[in-house]
């Protein structure tokens, strides 16, 4: 078993993270990378993390350097054709799901050339993501005319519905991605998807969502959008003018009845889930259509990208939380697959019946079991969306864990409840004994709660501990304090002595100097 984490995507130096990013914008599984020398380590990465990559070289003269294929972690395979100087590449159309190409912009002759052979050779759909040098002007060639940043997103748009810049904290280097549209004619597309979509006061991100299921190559779809007792976004829905949108309002009961309530007023064979604020990429509901049909699965799954974005919107970091095949028994004990990147057929609900009404959180966790004991999941690798994770002031708002300690007492008590339905699962005795060797070798949610717990009464221990502390601190500060006004006073009454003794010496003595009351009284220090 692989589990990617943060602690494994740590980036440092300008290098590795452009190559963190680009690798991490990759979409579907395909990859094409075009570029010189350096494109080495940016295949060994991408491949690292699963993707199959193809990578073309070409030196600054546009001739061919060197060409390798990577499927994995293996860099031997070898392949040639020309980009620089304008010869076509050496693939079919559509042959990739994305393409990136790095400093061989900055060498190509016929930018426009370079250009429409990448967008020939990725699908409709796919991504073409590009590293440019952080210049005013970008050069399409070493000593030729440079052109800016905005003919250069004009030449893009040729390719695309939209041009987006990516926040990259280097000094050198700017990377922008396009998810090429091609005009194609439609295809006769014969299974309709239900694309279940519960909102709670969600007007500030569904745009996005709702945008990213309009984009997608197979359009046989219906999204069904449930307000459960928030504001109201009619009007957001009213803006996109699609009959395939459908809304309804229900009573504040929770996302699973929301849910629920979408899935009755419901009618395709498939069926799909998307929460507000996530991003489908377009190609998703393709990739899975396509595994459900043509390999026969009931249940699918693809892989997803975990999102940071602080309280402006900007993107703090991106990486794979997990990304390999996941087995029944697995799911006994943790989720491992992202609820929206589903898709199941609407026949398996009349065996698992529908989301657990009661569960305040987990329910994908509960529904991801039910389900894969009723079909066994198929993983495509595919990365087909992004599901955002938000942070105000450095912390979480929107994922699970911030419940640990907001309310542990909800928290537990829905792990127990889906913990204690294990029993109903359609578990034989292997696959159980599977799941507790999983439990020996990892932690489940009912550790990691455990474990969070005791690591929050820990802080909070040492929070009264430091609050102990520093009220000791102001108490001594406020002694301090009373300490020098009585010095202070007491220096005040000699002042007043001192003028006293000089006045009478002065009425005893008029004629005598000043020196004479020259014996100077003690003084306070403060």
């Amino acid at each position: 078993m692989q589990e990617i984490n943060e602690s494994a995507q740590k980036i440092d130096g300008s290098e590795s993270v452009y190559i963190h990013l680009l690798s991490h914008l990759i979409e579907g599984q395909r990859v094409l990378i075009i570029g010189r020398k350096k494109i080495n380590r940016l295949c060994s990465e991408s491949a690292k993390i699963g993707f199959d990559v193809i990578g073309a070289y070409t030196n600054d003269a546009g001739a061919p350097l060197d060409e390798g294929s990577a499927i994995g972690s293996d860099l031997t395979n070898r392949i040639q054709f020309l980009i620089a100087e304008g010869a076509n590449l050496a693939f079919h159309d559509s042959s990739f799901d994305s393409a990136i190409i790095t400093e061989a912009l900055h060498t190509a002759i016929d930018l426009k050339k370079v250009l429409d052979e990448t967008a020939r050779v990725v699908r409709n759909g796919g991504r073409i993501i590009v590293l440019v040098e952080n210049r005013d002007h970008i050069s399409s060639a070493e000593h030729t005319e440079s052109i800016s940043k905005e003919l250069f997103d004009a030449e893009l748009m040729q390719y695309t519905r939209k041009v987006t810049w990516h926040d990259l904290p280097s000094e050198k280097w700017h990377v922008c991605s396009i998810f090429v549209h091609k005009h194609d004619e439609k295809r006769k597309e014969k299974n309709k998807i239900d694309i279940i979509m519960p909102t709670f006061n969600g007007r500030r991100s569904i745009r996005k969502a709702i945008e990213s299921v309009i984009y997608q190559t197979y359009q046989n779809w219906n999204l069904i959008v449930v307000n459960d007792g928030g504001e109201d976004i009619k009007d957001v829905i009213d803006e996109f003018s699609d009959s395939r949108i459908k809304y309804i309002c229900s009573e504040h009961k929770g996302k699973s009845h929301a849910i629920n309530v979408g899935i009755k007023c419901s009618s395709g064979e498939f069926i799909g889930y998307l929460d507000d604020d996530d991003i489908l990429y377009p190609i998703h509901l393709e990739v899975l259509i396509k595994a459900a049909t043509d390999q026969g699965c009931d249940f699918i799954y693809v892989d997803w990208y975990e999102v940071c974005r602080d309280e402006f919107g900007g993107e703090i970091k991106r990486y794979f939380e997990y990304r390999n095949d996941v087995s029944p028994s697995m799911l006994i004990l943790k989720n491992y697959i992202n609820h929206k990147c589903i898709l199941h057929r609407r026949c398996l609900l009349d065996e698992t019946g529908l989301y657990d009404e009661d569960l305040d959180v987990l329910i994908d966790w509960d529904m991801m079991r039910r389900l894969s004991f009723t079909s066994r999941p198929c993983h495509i690798w595919s990365v087909t969306s992004e599901h955002i994770q938000y942070y105000n002031g450095g912390v979480i708002e929107n994922r699970i864990s911030s419940l640990w300690t907001k309310d542990p007492d909800k928290f537990k008590k829905t792990l127990e409840r889906i913990i204690k339905k294990t029993c109903e699962l359609h578990a034989d005795e292997m696959e159980l004994n599977e799941s507790i060797s999983e439990a020996m070798l990892s932690f489940s949610y009912y550790h990691q709660f455990k474990i969070n717990q005791i690591l929050h009464e820990r802080e909070m221990s040492l929070n009264k501990d430091k609050s102990e502390l520093i009220s000791q601190l102001q108490s001594l500060n406020k002694d301090k304090s009373e300490l020098i006004s009585q010095l202070q006073s007491l220096n005040k009454d000699k002042s007043e002595l001192i003028s006293q003794l000089q006045s009478l010496s002065q009425t005893a003595h008029p004629a005598a100097s000043s020196g004479a009351c020259s014996r100077r009284l003690p003084s306070f220090e403060i």
